[in-house]
């Protein structure tokens, strides 16, 4: 019955004239300028969950330095916010400063 009514509304000019997008379609992709320096730009992203270690762990966030591409792996129990943001300030920031931009999804 699905199909059919789906068939219907495809093929009825009024339907089809009517009927707004209700999805926004995605946006053209933007080339990201390369930094200047080191530790200027970063990426961040979480990989897993994984088998959970002695500590608890089951992420890894992962940071990338765009200008020399050095990754720095950390380990967290999950991808909360509090976590992200201790990790990245106790790891990353105090060891190589604050960056400009932080890019993530």
């Amino acid at each position: 019955m699905k199909q059919s009514i789906i068939q219907y509304i495809q093929s009825c000019l009024p339907c089809q004239q009517y009927n707004i997008s209700r999805t926004k379609k995605p946006g053209r992709l933007q080339p990201i300028p390369p930094p200047e320096g080191p530790f200027q730009l970063i990426g961040m992203d979480y990989c897993g969950p994984f088998k959970q270690t002695p500590r608890g762990n089951q992420y890894v966030l992962c940071l990338t330095d765009y200008f020399t591409r050095w990754v720095v792996a950390v380990a967290v129990p999950d991808c909360s916010a509090k976590n992200t943001a201790e990790a990245l300030f106790n790891v990353f920031i105090c060891k190589y400063g604050v960056p400009a931009v932080i890019r993530s999804d």
